[in-house]
C-alpha cells in the first residue's frame, strides 16, 4: 500500500515559495525580454523561461495530493495557474501594446503571458480527468473553433496571402481558449473579488495615463517597451494621421493603439463597473466608485469614438432594462438622461472639437456622420451577393478579399459581423451569432437563479458590458486588435464563472436550509410507491 508522503515545516513553506518565485521569474523575464530588439531572442528566451517555470510548478505541486490533507489539496489547487491568468488579464487590460513588432506582427507582453497561461492550462488538462465539455457553452465554442480551422484551410485553398490568413485566424479564433482558461481557474468568490478590483484599478491607470497624454503629449510620457509601441502595427500607412480629428485636435488613446480601440475598452468595462456599483451597499465605496465612473466617462468622450459612446449608451440601457435594482423609475431617468445628452450634443455641436459628435448629421448626411461606414457596408453586401453560392455559404476563408461592384477591395470592413460574413460565410456567421445569443441567455439564467444583490449587479454589468462591445463592433472590426478579442473572452469567462459560483452557493444554501427529516422522507416515499 502506498503511504502518504509527509512534509516537514520547512518543506511546506518552501513549496509555496517556489510557486511565487515561478510567477515573479516569468513576469520579470518577459518584461526584460520585451525590451530586447531582436524578436528571435524574445521567442527563445520566453520559451526557456516558460520551461523553467513549468519545472518549478511541477516541483511545487508534487506531494500535495495526499490523503492526509484533503482540505489543503482544495486550498492549494493550481494557484500558479490562477495567478498567471491574473497577471495576463491585468496586462491585457492595462498595457496591452507593450513590446515589439516582428514583420508588422506585435509580440506584446500581454500576449506572451496569455500564451504561457494557456500552455499551463493545456498541460493541466492533459494530465487530469477534467473535460471541456462540462463547461457552459463549450460545445458551440468548440464547433466555432473547428469551423475557424476549416476557414483556415479555405483561405489557403483560395491562395489568400499566408500572412493575412494566419493573422486573421489568430485574431478571431486564437483567443477563444482564454474563455476555457478562465472557466477552469476561477472557482472561488475571493478570486472574483480580486478580478473586479483589478478592473477598477486598470481603469484608473489607463484613464490617468490618458490624462497625462492630453496634458503633456504622448511623446513626452511614453515609456519604451511599456506604453510606447515600436512602429504602428495597423495604421502605419496613414502617416500618423489616424488619431487627428477636425480642428487639429488629437484623440485620447492612453496605452492603446488609437482612440477607437481605447473607447471600446472603456465601453466594455464601464457597464461592468456600473453593475458592480449597483450591487455594493457601502456608501463610501459607492461614492468613490461613482467618482471613478464619472472620470472614466469623461475620458471616453475625449477618445472621440462615436461607436464606443453609442455602445456604452446601449450597454447602460441594457443594464437599466434587466436590472431588478434599477426598476422603472431609474430606467425612465436613464432614458431622460440619454435624450438630454443628445440635446446637449445637438446644441454644442458647433463648438471646437465637437464636430465628431454633431448628431445633426445623422438626419442630414448619415453616411458622412458614420465616416463612410454605411456606404462601405452597402458595398460589402452587394459584393457578397455577387459571390458564388458555395462562397456565400462557407465564405472566402481567412485572408479573403471581397471585391464590390464598384471594384472596392475589402480585406476587412468597419463591421465585425459583415467581416465574418464574407470570410466565414453564412454558416460561420450564424454559428457566431448563436454563441453570442447563448452566452447572454446563459447569463440571464444565472441572474434568475440567485438572490445575492452583489452577484446580481456583477452579472447585470457583465451582460451590459458584452452588449456594449457587440454594439460597438457594428461600427468596427475591433477584434483585429488582439487584446480586444482577448478581453471579450476574458469578460465572457469571468461572467460565466460568477454565475457558476453563485449557482453553486445557492444550491448549497438551499440544501443546508432543508430539514434533515425532509431530505430523508422523499426517498422513503419513493420506495413505498414502487412497492405498491
Amino acid at each position: 500500500m502506498n503511504r502518504p508522503m509527509t512534509w516537514t515545516f520547512s518543506e511546506r513553506n518552501f513549496l509555496p515559495f517556489l510557486k511565487s518565485a515561478s510567477i515573479l521569474l516569468l513576469g520579470t523575464g518577459i518584461g526584460i525580454l520585451a525590451n530586447i530588439y531582436s524578436p528571435t531572442y524574445v521567442a527563445i528566451g520566453t520559451a526557456l523561461f516558460t520551461l523553467l517555470c513549468m519545472s518549478l510548478y511541477v516541483l511545487s505541486s508534487r506531494g500535495w495530493a495526499t490523503e492526509e490533507h484533503p482540505v489543503m489539496l482544495e486550498k492549494q489547487k493550481n494557484p500558479l495557474l490562477f495567478y498567471l491568468f491574473y497577471l495576463a488579464f491585468f496586462l491585457s487590460i492595462t498595457i496591452p501594446k507593450s513590446g515589439r513588432t516582428f514583420a508588422n506582427i506585435p509580440i506584446t507582453t500581454a500576449n506572451i503571458v496569455i500564451l504561457c497561461a494557456l500552455v499551463f492550462w493545456a498541460l493541466r488538462l492533459a494530465f487530469s480527468q477534467e473535460t471541456l465539455f462540462s463547461l457552459p457553452l463549450a460545445k458551440p465554442l468548440l464547433v466555432f473553433m473547428l469551423y475557424g480551422c476549416f476557414a483556415l484551410m479555405v483561405g489557403l485553398a483560395h491562395e489568400n496571402p499566408t500572412k493575412i490568413v494566419i493573422l486573421d485566424f489568430v485574431a478571431f479564433i486564437g483567443f477563444i481558449p482564454v474563455y476555457f482558461l478562465v472557466c477552469s481557474v476561477l472557482r472561488k468568490p475571493s478570486q472574483i473579488t480580486k478580478i473586479v478590483w483589478t478592473v477598477v484599478i486598470a481603469l484608473i491607470l489607463v484613464c490617468a495615463y490618458g490624462m497625462l497624454q492630453k496634458r503633456f503629449g504622448p511623446e513626452r510620457i511614453a515609456i519604451p517597451g511599456i506604453t510606447e509601441q515600436y512602429d504602428l502595427i495597423l495604421y502605419a500607412h496613414f502617416g500618423g494621421r489616424w488619431n487627428i480629428i477636425a480642428g487639429g485636435g488629437q484623440k485620447l488613446y492612453s496605452t492603446f493603439q488609437n482612440g477607437n480601440i481605447f473607447g471600446h475598452h472603456l465601453a466594455t468595462f464601464l457597464p461592468f463597473i456600473g453593475g458592480f456599483f449597483l450591487g455594493i451597499r457601502s456608501t463610501r465605496k459607492k461614492t468613490v466608485l461613482f467618482g471613478i465612473f464619472l472620470f472614466c466617462c469623461y475620458i471616453l468622450i475625449l477618445t472621440y469614438s462615436r461607436g464606443a459612446l453609442a455602445g456604452t449608451i446601449c450597454g447602460f440601457m441594457t443594464l437599466a432594462l434587466i436590472s431588478k435594482k434599477i426598476r422603472l423609475k431609474a430606467f425612465i431617468a436613464i432614458v431622460a438622461a440619454f435624450f438630454l445628452l443628445l440635446g446637449l450634443l445637438w446644441y454644442y455641436a458647433d463648438q471646437p472639437g465637437m464636430e465628431r459628435y454633431d448628431v445633426r448629421k445623422v438626419s442630414e448626411d448619415p453616411n458622412s456622420f458614420s465616416a463612410g461606414r454605411l456606404e462601405r457596408a452597402q458595398e460589402v453586401l452587394k459584393g457578397f451577393a455577387n459571390l458564388p453560392m458555395i462562397d456565400k455559404i462557407f465564405g472566402l476563408g481567412w485572408g479573403g478579399e471581397l471585391i464590390s461592384p464598384k471594384y472596392w477591395r475589402f480585406l476587412y470592413v468597419d463591421n465585425l459581423y459583415l467581416t465574418f460574413l464574407f470570410k466565414l460565410g453564412i454558416v460561420g456567421t450564424l454559428i457566431f451569432i448563436t454563441i453570442l445569443t447563448q452566452l447572454l441567455l446563459k447569463l440571464l439564467h444565472y441572474c434568475r437563479s440567485t438572490t445575492d444583490p452583489v452577484i446580481h449587479g456583477l452579472l447585470y454589468g457583465s451582460i451590459a458590458g458584452l452588449v456594449a462591445a457587440m454594439v460597438h463592433n457594428l461600427a468596427d472590426a475591433l477584434w483585429l486588435f488582439p487584446p480586444l478579442a482577448a478581453n471579450f473572452w476574458f469578460l465572457a469567462g469571468i461572467s460565466i464563472c460568477i454565475g457558476m459560483i453563485a449557482a453553486r452557493q445557492e444550491s448549497a444554501q438551499q440544501k443546508a436550509e432543508t430539514p434533515p427529516f425532509d431530505r430523508l422522507r422523499t426517498p422513503q416515499k419513493t420506495r413505498i410507491r414502487r412497492m405498491r
